[in-house]
């Protein structure tokens, strides 16, 4: 997460960062079994620090269901 993604030194070298004038991201990964199956990835253009403790934990939360999800999709197809 990022309050100020402008400020931040991380994103330096993003340009789409820079080039879109993006202020907050907040990204939380889609974890299934201890593998990495991609993220969720939020930002705002308007304001810093625009994700609290309660939004980071409802896309955590999110980003659990939706590994599952994936992670049972991805069996079935195997199966079928």
């Amino acid at each position: 997460m990022s309050l100020d993604a402008v400020e931040d030194r991380r994103f330096e070298s993003s340009r789409s960062v820079a080039a879109l004038q993006v202020r907050s991201v907040l990204a939380v990964p889609l974890e299934s079994r201890s593998r990495l199956l991609g993220c969720v990835y939020l930002d705002h253009r308007l304001r810093t620090r625009a994700f609290s403790d309660t939004e980071v934990a409802l896309v955590r939360g999110l980003a659990d269901h939706a590994a599952v999800a994936i992670e049972n999709a991805r069996q079935r197809e195997e199966v079928g």
